[in-house]
C-alpha cells in the first residue's frame, strides 16, 4: 500500500511540477535503496523485526557467496543460502518432515530452492554473477528512465498511457525486489507484461497514414 501511494503521489506531481516530481521520486526511491543497502551490509540494525532481519541476513549471505564464486555466480540448483553442511542438512530435514518446526503449513521442496529469498535482483546476481546482475539492473533502469523522459518530453497525448505503464512497471519492480518475485510464475508474468507494455509504448513508432501514392 505504501508503494502504491508513493507511485500515485509522484504521478500526480508530474502533472503539476516536473522538477518537484523528480526530486520527490529521487528522494523516495533513493531512500529506499539506501535502506536496503544498509540492511544488507548490517542486518543487525533491523534485528528488532525478525522478518526483515531474516531477509537481510539472507541477502548478505548471497553476496558473500557471490564473492566466493569469483563474481561469476553460483548457478542454479543450489539453495539460496551458501551450501554448507548445516544448511543442507536443515533443508533435507524440512523436505522429509514436510514443514518447518515453527510453521503450521507445508514447506515443499521448491520453497527451499526457488522462493525463499524474496529479492529477484539479489537472486540474479547470486545465480548469474556480476554480468547477469548488472545486465538485468540496467534493463530495468533503462526502461524507467526512458519512460520518465518520454513523459516529460514526449507526445502529451501518450502521457496517460505511459503513466499507467510506468505505474505497473514500478509496482512489478517493487514486488520482485521486496517479496517473492520472478521465481514464482504469476509474478514473473505480471513483471513481463508490464515490461512489455512499457517497452511497446517507448519504442513503437506512430507514423501518420499516407493517403498519397509516392513515386
Amino acid at each position: 500500500g505504501s508503494i502504491v501511494f508513493v507511485v500515485l503521489f509522484v504521478a500526480t506531481m508530474l502533472s503539476r511540477s516536473h522538477g518537484l516530481a523528480s526530486m520527490a521520486a529521487l528522494a523516495m526511491f533513493g531512500g529506499l535503496a539506501l535502506l536496503l543497502a544498509a540492511g544488507t551490509v548490517h542486518p543487525e540494525i533491523l534485528q528488532a523485526d525478525y522478518n526483515a532481519w531474516w531477509r537481510f541476513t539472507g541477502w548478505q549471505a548471497n553476496f558473500a557467496a557471490l564473492h566466493d564464486s569469483g563474481y561469476v555466480g553460483v548457478g542454479f540448483g543450489t539453495p539460496y543460502r551458501p551450501v554448507a553442511s548445516d544448511n543442507l542438512e536443515h533443508a533435507m530435514r524440512v523436505v522429509q518432515a514436510g514443514r518447518e518446526a515453527w510453521t503450521a503449513h507445508s514447506q515443499p521442496y521448491d520453497l527451499i530452492y526457488l522462493r525463499t529469498q524474496h529479492n529477484s535482483f539479489v537472486n540474479i546476481f547470486f545465480r548469474t554473477g556480476l554480468v547477469g546482475g548488472f545486465a538485468f539492473l540496467a534493463f530495468n533502469v533503462a526502461l524507467l528512465f526512458g519512460g520518465y523522459r518520454t513523459i516529460l518530453h514526449g507526445d502529451p497525448a501518450r502521457r496517460p498511457h505511459l503513466l499507467l505503464a510506468m505505474f505497473l512497471f514500478v509496482v512489478a519492480n517493487s514486488q520482485i525486489a521486496l517479496h517473492v518475485g520472478l521465481e514464482t510464475p504469476r509474478f514473473l508474468i505480471a513483471y513481463a507484461l508490464s515490461a512489455a507494455l512499457l517497452s511497446a509504448l517507448l519504442y513503437s513508432r506512430h507514423r501518420p497514414r499516407d493517403t498519397k501514392s509516392r513515386v
